[in-house]
C-alpha cells in the first residue's frame, strides 16, 4: 500500500519505536521542539496502514492546518492504493467532523466556533477563495460614475 519513500524503523530510537509500533489503541505523541514527534506521526501512520489498517480510518491531529496540510501530502505521495480521505486535520476540525456525524442539526463548525474565531479562519484562508472581490457586509458593488458625468445626465 505505501512506496518505499520512508524511514524504517530501525533508524528510531527505542521509545519512538514503541510509540510507532503501539498496539493498545489510540496513541498521543508529545513532546518538545525537534524530538522527532512528526516523524512518529508518519512512521505509525505506515506502520498502521502496512499492518492493514485503511488510510481513511486513521486519524492524525496537528496544532495547525498549514501543518496539516503539509503532512497530509507528504501521507499522501507515498500512499499506492486509492482511499476515501485522510483525517490529518486540526481539532477544531477534529470536533466538527465528530459534531457533523452525530447528524446534529446545528452547523458543525458553529457550535464549536464563535464568530471571532470563523473570521480568523477565513483570514487564514482568504487566498485560496476564487472570488476577485467580496463586500463582507452583504450589500453588491456598483461602479459610480464621476461627478460631471451624473450632472449631466451621460452614462
Amino acid at each position: 500500500m505505501l512506496s518505499d519513500v520512508g524511514l524504517s524503523t530501525e533508524e528510531l530510537l527505542p521509545a519512538q519505536r514503541d510509540a510507532v509500533t503501539h498496539r493498545s489503541g489510540s496513541l498521543l505523541v508529545r513532546g518538545g521542539a525537534g524530538t522527532g514527534k512528526t516523524k512518529v506521526v508518519e512512521e505509525r501512520f505506515r506502520w498502521l496502514v502496512e499492518q492493514g489498517c485503511r488510510p481513511e480510518r486513521i486519524a492524525v491531529v496537528t496544532p495547525s492546518a498549514g501543518r496539516a496540510d503539509a503532512l497530509r501530502g507528504r501521507l499522501e505521495g507515498e500512499l499506492s492504493e486509492g482511499y476515501e480521505q485522510l483525517f490529518v486535520i486540526t481539532p477544531v476540525e477534529l470536533a466538527a467532523v465528530i459534531l457533523s456525524a452525530t447528524g446534529s442539526s446545528l452547523d458543525a463548525l458553529d457550535a464549536v466556533l464563535d464568530a471571532g474565531e470563523r473570521f480568523a479562519m477565513l483570514l487564514e484562508r482568504i487566498d485560496e477563495l476564487s472570488l476577485r472581490r467580496h463586500d463582507f457586509g452583504g450589500r453588491p458593488r456598483r461602479r459610480r460614475r464621476p461627478p460631471a458625468r451624473r450632472a449631466a445626465g451621460g452614462p
